[in-house]
């Protein structure tokens, strides 16, 4: 009866500190310049251990695409339970995701009516993701070609 709400407070504390840290996150993500923000968007959804890398390996037979809220949860540390804060989150993956679309680094595609719209890489953003060059593409830094 007792080591219930231990656990109970346990689990609250842990919840309010991984709530602290997605605040923290949040707030970073937030006041990064639009390059790097493009950048770690990139790489969370589309790198290597990334979003796409991951559910293409678990489900092979799937579109290779993602959603904003697929990207938006590689951001999310776990334990975290925010609804605003997730919210917040998504806004800026998004800004992120049309930044890498205007630089034709992912493309937007239409997986399945009523679902909206998802995103995958482009072979520039394929190969650009293989020579590490995100932010320094993004930043027109790099002389890869088109």
């Amino acid at each position: 009866m007792f080591g219930n709400k231990d656990k109970r407070t346990a689990a609250s504390d842990g919840r309010e500190a991984a709530n602290a840290a997605f605040c923290a996150e949040v707030e970073r993500w937030e006041a990064l310049p639009m390059a790097q923000l493009a950048a770690e968007v990139m790489v969370k959804g589309f790198g290597p251990g990334g979003y796409l890398p991951d559910f293409v390996q678990r489900e092979p037979y799937a579109v290779a695409a993602a959603h904003v809220r697929d990207v938006a949860k590689m951001f999310e540390p776990e334990g975290a339970r925010d609804a605003g804060l997730y919210k917040r989150l998504s806004e800026v993956v998004g800004e992120g995701l049309q930044v890498l679309e205007h630089e034709s680094l992912i493309w937007a595609r239409s997986v399945a009516e009523g679902f909206g719209v998802s995103y995958a890489p482009t072979r520039r953003g394929r190969a650009v993701l293989e020579a590490d060059a995100v932010e320094q593409t993004l930043r027109g830094e790099s002389a890869e070609s088109a």
